[in-house]
């Protein structure tokens, strides 16, 4: 089976799965010279379909890794306008600005925000983005209807261990866990996989994402959020351990609770990273650099580790 993989959002890649084998994964930006490029990601897909002398004809099957892609092609003019950091939002963002508006008035808890969350995860399936999606990869690849598959962002990455290290064959079942910033309305995803079937367990929504948390701290470092958070675990390691452990403590502990196999951040918003830079302004006023690095690190591996922790307890 022959498949061809688009990402289109952070960090923007084609891949190409040729006779069930992964032989080719190229990210957009080694052609737009933009770090983390996001849009669809054009150049890499060309060079895929002229490097392996492919044509829709012998794909079997375009996957998207999205339900909400961008349709954004990298012109020079929109290019230009990434470099000086001046983009249109994704379709992600606009659902997020109007749920954002709803949680203003309405708080987190009601069941008008209830509503519309629900609203939005019903719907990303057969919004009318996908219907663009498809028209684009009609005129530009000659792809039909029927050949475009889309697959919610982390079933995406639920599947790619699966997949990478032959674990279909595998008898016992599997325990897969996501957490990344978002993607299609959640931060992570849950499931079970046996006997070929993947089943969700459990969900966690984009407004308890942790990565928000770690965007927020590189950005107060003065660094760039989703790009240099690398730097950040690098700094995590230079101050001595009982310096970091007591600002762990005493500043960053409380941010993230673990119950019930589920994740809860104690600061919640639609606009998190500059919800959040705002409480940690005032929170870590003085504070060394390495020690917030050690800090917000230590504050990542322990409540991840425990919500794996209980997350396989929860399935024995």
């Amino acid at each position: 089976m022959n498949i061809l993989g688009i990402h289109t959002g952070h960090n923007a890649t084609a891949a190409l799965i040729l006779n069930n084998k992964l032989e080719a994964a190229v990210s957009e930006e080694k052609f737009t010279n933009i770090k983390n490029y996001a849009g669809f990601p054009l150049n890499a897909v060309n060079y895929i379909m002229k490097e392996y002398n492919l044509s829709a004809d012998n794909i079997d099957f375009c996957a998207l890794a999205c339900y909400l892609n961008s349709t954004e092609l990298p012109t020079q003019e929109r290019m230009e306008k990434m470099k000086k950091g001046v983009i249109s939002p994704s379709l992600e963002a606009y659902y997020l600005g109007a749920a954002g508006i709803t949680s203003r008035y309405f708080g987190f808890t009601t069941p008008i925000f209830e509503g519309f969350y629900g609203f939005y995860q019903n719907n990303i399936k057969r919004g009318p983005n996908q219907k663009v999606i498809i028209d684009l990869l009609k005129s530009l690849f000659g792809f039909r209807e029927s050949q475009i598959v889309f697959v919610h962002h982390h079933l995406s990455h639920s599947y790619a261990p699966i997949g990478f290290f032959n674990l279909h064959k595998q008898k016992e079942p599997i325990l897969i866990i996501t957490q990344d910033g978002y993607g299609d309305l959640l931060a992570g995803m849950t499931g079970k996989y046996e006997n070929g079937k993947y089943n969700l367990l459990g969900t966690t929504s984009f407004v308890n994402s942790t990565a928000w948390i770690y965007a927020a701290v590189t950005k107060y470092l003065g660094m760039k959020d989703m790009e240099h958070e690398h730097k950040v675990m690098g700094l995590a390691a230079y101050p001595p351990k009982e310096y970091g452990m007591k600002i762990y403590e005493k500043k960053f502990k409380d941010l993230i609770e673990v119950k019930n196999a589920k994740i809860n951040l104690k600061y919640k918003t639609f606009l998190p990273t500059a919800y959040l830079l705002a409480v940690l302004r005032d929170r870590l006023y003085r504070e060394r650099f390495d020690n917030i690095a050690f800090g917000v690190q230590q504050l990542i591996e322990e409540k991840i580790t425990e919500f794996v922790r209980q997350n396989i307890e929860k399935l024995r």
